[in-house]
C-alpha cells in the first residue's frame, strides 16, 4: 500500500463457437424400393471448412449414417422420421429432422382366370388405396375400349356383362397423388380360363 505496484498484464484468446445451423429440407414422399437421398445443408459456410461430426438416426436404414449426404438402403419400407446431429470443431451442435412416407407401389397382376372356380377370378389391382384416385380403360387388340372406371374396384373380364375372350388386353392406368401429381402407366393383361 505504501509502495508501487508493478503491472501485471495477460492475454486470452477467444475463440467463438458458431452453431452449426443445419437443414435437410422439406419432407418427402416416396415409393417403396426407390430410396431417397438424404443431404445436410450446413450454414454459416464457415463451418463447412471443418471437420464436421454427421450422426444419422435411425442408421440401420443409411448406407452412411455418419457422413453428410447418405442414402437409404432397402431395408426402409415404412413411413420414417430420420434426424441428424451435426457436432463441429468446437463441440457446437445442430439438429434437424425429415419425414419419409413410403407408400407402396401398385401390385398389377398380368393375369387372371375368370372361370368361377373362385381363384383368380378378377384382375384385382392392390395398393391403389394410397392414391387420391385411380382411373383404369382397358382396351382389346383391336383398340376398341373394354372396360373403363375412375372408381376401380376390380374387373372381372367382361365387357356390358358378356364375358370376353382368351387373350391379351392392353391397360392404362392413372393414378393422382394426394398432393395432385399424376402418373400414366400401361401394359398388358391376359385372360385365361
Amino acid at each position: 500500500s505504501n509502495g508501487t505496484c508493478i503491472n501485471s498484464t495477460d492475454t486470452v484468446n477467444i475463440i467463438v463457437g458458431k452453431n452449426p445451423i443445419v437443414s435437410l429440407g422439406p419432407d418427402q414422399t416416396i415409393f417403396q424400393d426407390d430410396g431417397i437421398m438424404l443431404n445436410a445443408l450446413i450454414t454459416p459456410d464457415s463451418l463447412n471448412n471443418q471437420n464436421l461430426i454427421y450422426q444419422w438416426q435411425p442408421s440401420n436404414l443409411l448406407f452412411n449414417p455418419s457422413s453428410a449426404s447418405t442414402k437409404t438402403n432397402d431395408d426402409l419400407i415404412e413411413n420414417t422420421l430420420f434426424s441428424i446431429t451435426v457436432i463441429s470443431d468446437q463441440g457446437c451442435i445442430g439438429r434437424d429432422s425429415i419425414s419419409i412416407t413410403v407408400e407402396t407401389l401398385l401390385e398389377i397382376p398380368t393375369a387372371f382366370t375368370p372361370n368361377g372356380d373362385g381363384i383368380n377370378d378378377v384382375w384385382e389391382i392392390k395398393n391403389f388405396e394410397q392414391f387420391a384416385s385411380m382411373e383404369v380403360t382397358i382396351f382389346n387388340g383391336l383398340g376398341a375400349q373394354v372396360y373403363s372406371s375412375n372408381n376401380y374396384n376390380y374387373w372381372d373380364g367382361t365387357r356390358n356383362g358378356e364375358e370376353l375372350g382368351v387373350g391379351s388386353y392392353y391397360y392404362i392406368i392413372t393414378v393422382k397423388d394426394f398432393n395432385g401429381k399424376s402418373e400414366a402407366l400401361s401394359g398388358t393383361v391376359t385372360i385365361l380360363r
